[in-house]
């Protein structure tokens, strides 16, 4: 069994940050037609302004008209 500690260990060698399920998140997936996972991967990239990288096609849509950069798939999947 992995202990809290460890996990907290985990998130602050790789600078990961738990996911806090927020108003911000609530509003992104109600407002998007979003589930609150789809809407705190989004909220993740705005707050970092950083890409996003997803197979999702409505995720990826919404975030276009956010103007956030989509990481195209074909370069995580190494496909042509």
């Amino acid at each position: 069994m992995v202990t809290a500690i460890e996990v907290c260990k985990y998130f602050s060698f790789f600078q990961i940050e738990p996911v806090v399920f927020n108003q911000d998140i609530f509003a992104l997936a109600q407002t998007h037609n979003l589930t609150a996972y789809d809407a705190s991967y989004l909220d993740l990239a705005i707050r970092k302004q950083a890409g996003l990288a997803s197979l999702d096609k409505q995720l990826n849509d919404v975030a276009k008209t956010l103007g956030i950069d989509i990481i195209h798939t074909k370069y995580i999947l190494n496909t042509n």
